[in-house]
């Protein structure tokens, strides 16, 4: 079975969401700080804040990102009463 999720190159902490139940698996186990960037492509102001995530990621080697595409995803955004991209969250143990 392939993985559904894709790493950014040189960025394992940076990851694409591409299953929502890697996501919830992540947030129910893990002790660590997760963020969540929330984007949506069409959303100028994304590319900006998606190089600051990349920027972060870089810096926090151990902090796990996911960048998750909003309307891709409606009820994980709805869930986090996601109404406008960019969004960034930042959770521990499923804990906003």
């Amino acid at each position: 079975m392939a993985d559904k999720t894709t790493e950014t190159p040189q960025l394992k902490n940076l990851i694409e969401l591409k299953d929502d139940k890697e996501l919830l698996s992540v947030l129910e186990n893990s002790k660590e700080v997760c963020v969540l960037y929330f984007w949506a492509s069409w959303a100028v102001q994304c590319t900006q804040v998606g190089e600051v995530i990349q920027d972060l990621a870089k810096k926090y080697s151990k902090t796990k990102f996911f960048r998750i595409e909003a309307e891709n995803f409606e009820h994980i955004s709805e869930g986090y009463e996601i109404s406008a991209v960019p969004t960034v969250i930042i959770t521990q143990k499923e804990k906003v």
